[in-house]
């Protein structure tokens, strides 16, 4: 079932088509290689065909929908090359944001993270995931933003739409109690300004992805576009 998400005061039917699916191919509500149906979004999304049209052709420049000529649009298989290119971006950003940000974090900021992270437990518990990976990101952006690079991480996070499959596949199935405690790390280093220590723990958090992307790869192979056609890419 898709999540509908509430369309914005004097949304374009474009943007609100398309921030729809990327919220449902990114949650894995959509899955990849499943087909995306083009007459049913419309009437699901209470817009016309067009503006899914064009929701669909931008998701597919994200790599995130492959557009298939007579046959329809489907969420595209998951790349394994691209997310290795996405891990080393992200490891470089996070940690230049992270140190940068452990010296600027204010009370409220700290805060702020604190009462994400609150909830992040509170939904660990829960087993909701739809939520937590929410707040994950949403601790993520938080530390671009105090490093005053809010648009960096939106940036990213439109570039790495495959990278951040994977981290919900992995989330969902291996390692959220993981992500959460380290998340608990990299707070403590910012209360006791130590960016040194701050720096070590995201890039341990960023890096500890490469060993669960493996047991994801034997458990879900169909979500992986073959390596044949990786090499051909």
């Amino acid at each position: 079932m898709l999540t509908l998400l509430e369309r914005r005061p004097r949304e374009p039917a474009g943007d609100y088509a398309f921030r729809v699916l990327h919220h449902n191919i990114l949650h894995l509500i959509l899955k990849p290689g499943q087909p995306i149906n083009e007459s049913a979004l419309s009437q699901i999304l209470g817009v016309s065909r067009t503006p899914v049209r064009e929701a669909l052709s931008y998701l597919s420049r994200l790599r995130l929908v492959d557009v298939l000529p007579q046959r329809g649009s489907r969420v595209s298989l998951i790349d394994t090359s691209l997310i290795d290119e996405a891990k080393r971006a992200r490891y470089i950003l996070e940690s230049a944001m992270t140190e940068t940000a452990c010296g600027l974090a204010t009370q409220k900021d700290l805060q702020e993270l604190e009462n994400n992270l609150y909830m992040q437990k509170f939904y660990l518990e829960q087993e909701n995931y739809e939520q937590l990976i929410e707040l994950d990101n949403a601790f993520h952006a938080a530390i671009f933003r105090i490093a005053r690079s809010g648009r960096i991480y939106e940036a990213m996070s439109r570039l790495l739409g495959q990278y951040n499959i994977m981290r919900c596949l992995c989330l969902q199935s291996l390692s959220a109690p993981h992500a959460v405690a380290e998340h608990e790390l990299i707070l403590e280093a910012f209360k006791s300004r130590n960016a040194q220590v701050a720096v070590r723990e995201i890039q341990n958090h960023v890096a500890r992805y490469k060993a669960d992307e493996q047991r994801i790869l034997e458990d879900c192979p169909q979500y992986f576009l073959p390596c044949a056609e990786e090499d051909g890419r």
